[in-house]
């Protein structure tokens, strides 16, 4: 068995060293990605044959498993030799994509995915195996999307939890409309939205996991978003569960709230549904996908340690998610804070329970921006590496935003007239919010876009282009990307600034509003930062 693994890695670095192209540039790329597939194809074969004629010990079937992710490894190396070899090609010939658009044709697509289907089923089998004789392997360990899951169809679990979700919001609308006034309006929209956007949200997730097994990215991979062998499926029920159990519960409290006027009962719901949720998240029975909630629970204690702990992918990754539900932070501060105001201190005003003036809020608004911070000066610290501490910058302007909006509603009266409002944005400290939240929403903005995806990259002329090596097919997915991203950046500058907002009259429609804007730039930001940090795994062969 080690003998087929040493040679496996000889001819491979035979092949690697040998694809240099001479003569007819497409005749001999098409020869070298024949020669490539051709290596690949054999010694898959040879692996899926020793596992159908002899029971293998569990050492032979992890090295068989190094074999296959060396396969694997030298199949994305190679690939991407031939793409840089067809850019230096096309650059000196004056053609833009000539060779390039041949490794981009259907017949080597076809042949590509079909050699990458081949080796994801022995990996898919492997993985079987193992888990039968109960071992806790490495390769286990790294965790492997499998074959059927990229295949499987969602068609209910696609189009039935957006309309539970739908059918919940509706509830809460017509629910706020029988409170009289837009005080009782406001307090039903903070005490109930925040549950409904953390379903919001995981449905999206649900979303991610789709895309990403389709783009054949093993996102449960140790270096990715180990979280055992959830599926997009599990995602999907499980919000389509808390979507109907809220839902019913929203449904039971419009019908007592008809008969019962008091704010207990509000409240009395509202701690019953974030119970339901902590229970559901904390269960340390193996039922309901515990490695997928333990994976958010153990990251949420390291996130909230940083930087005590090595930071990892997954722990900016997640991280990154925090900052775009902040809303539940918020809502979750006002309605303790409001039940603790009416209940013992019933004299202090409940709009304390909305305003800066305690430096709550703005704490809240900013925490996970800070934990990012810190994240980013641990990696300097490790790694000397000055990228981290540029990184940082993105999210010191964050908190700066958050600082000066609170600044801004401690500067101005509870309520304003139209008057008033025109002179408040006509007053320095709006330019200086509208300076800062410029410079947020472009630097982080071209971050995401050079760094966080390296969507774009430059040329020796320094011209940018679109990145050659990529998952997803369509070219229009990744401007769309960039221009989408460029648009919710300024809905997240704004949603930050609900100091300047919440005057208007409309304060928590807005924020409502702008968050869901936040919550589909995040959908779209996860599909390119995971992507690209699958490709640098895959062209490291960090295995």
């Amino acid at each position: 068995m080690k003998t087929l693994a040493r040679t496996v890695e000889k001819e491979a670095k035979n092949l690697l060293h040998s694809i240099s192209l001479t003569g007819s540039f497409v005749a001999a790329m098409e020869q070298q990605l024949n020669n490539l597939l051709d290596f690949t194809r054999r010694h898959v074969a040879e692996v899926r044959t020793r596992l159908k004629l002899s029971v293998a010990t569990k050492e032979e079937l992890h090295h068989l498993g190094d074999v296959l992710l060396s396969l694997q490894s030298t199949l994305i190396r190679g690939l991407q030799d031939l793409r840089d070899l067809a850019d230096v090609y096309d650059n000196l010939n004056g053609n833009s994509n000539g060779a390039s658009d041949f490794l981009q044709s259907l017949d080597v697509l076809e042949k590509k995915n079909g050699v990458e289907d081949d080796i994801a089923s022995e990996l898919a089998t492997l993985h079987s195996l193992l888990k039968d004789t109960s071992t806790k392997s490495e390769l286990l360990r790294r965790g492997t999307v499998s074959d059927e899951t990229r295949k499987q169809k969602h068609g209910y679990h696609v189009i039935g939890p957006p309309i539970l979700l739908v059918a919940m919001w509706l509830v809460l609308l017509l629910t706020s409309l029988f409170a009289s006034g837009r005080d009782n309006f406001d307090l039903m929209i903070r005490f109930f939205r925040g549950q409904y956007l953390v379903v919001t949200y995981a449905y999206l997730l649900g979303l991610n996991m789709v895309g990403w097994a389709k783009a054949r990215i093993d996102y449960v991979h140790e270096h990715l978003l180990p979280m055992g062998t959830v599926t997009p499926s599990h995602v999907f029920n499980t919000a389509g569960a808390l979507t109907v159990l809220f839902g019913a519960l929203m449904f039971l409290f419009l019908v007592l709230s008809a008969f019962i006027e008091s704010v207990g009962l509000l409240v009395f719901f509202a701690f019953v549904k974030w119970l339901l949720l902590a229970v559901f998240l904390f269960n340390p029975l193996d039922v309901l996908n515990r490695g997928a909630r333990f994976f958010f629970v153990k990251h949420t204690s390291q996130v909230i340690l940083s930087p005590l702990f090595p930071v990892l992918f997954s722990h900016a990754w997640y991280t990154d998610q925090l900052l775009s539900l902040v809303a539940v932070g918020l809502d979750l501060q006002y309605q303790i804070c409001y039940f603790v105001v009416g209940s013992w201190f019933p004299g202090t005003p409940l709009g304390t329970c909305s305003s800066s003036a305690t430096a709550i809020r703005p704490l809240i608004a900013s925490l996970p921006a800070m934990w990012r911070i810190l994240q980013s000066l641990r990696c300097f610290v490790e790694t000397r590496s000055p990228r981290h501490i540029v990184n940082s910058v993105k999210y010191i302007t964050t908190v700066a935003v958050v600082l000066v909006s609170a600044a801004i509603e401690l500067t101005q009266p509870s309520t304003l007239s139209i008057g008033q409002l025109l002179n408040l944005l006509l007053s320095g400290w709006v330019a200086v919010w509208g300076v800062v939240a410029a410079i947020n929403i472009l630097y982080s903005h071209t971050w995401d876009v050079v760094m966080d995806w390296e969507v774009v990259r430059f040329n020796s002329n320094r011209v940018p282009h679109i990145r050659r090596q990529r998952l997803y097919k369509a070219m229009l997915f990744y401007y769309f990307a960039i221009g989408s991203n460029l648009f919710f950046r300024m809905a997240t500058a704004l949603k930050t600034t609900l100091a300047v907002l919440r005057h208007t009259g409309h304060g928590d429609t807005i924020f409502t509003l702008l968050v869901f804007a936040e919550l589909a730039r995040r959908f779209m930001w996860n599909f390119l930062r995971v992507e690209l940090q699958w490709l640098q795994i895959q062209n490291n062969f960090v295995f």
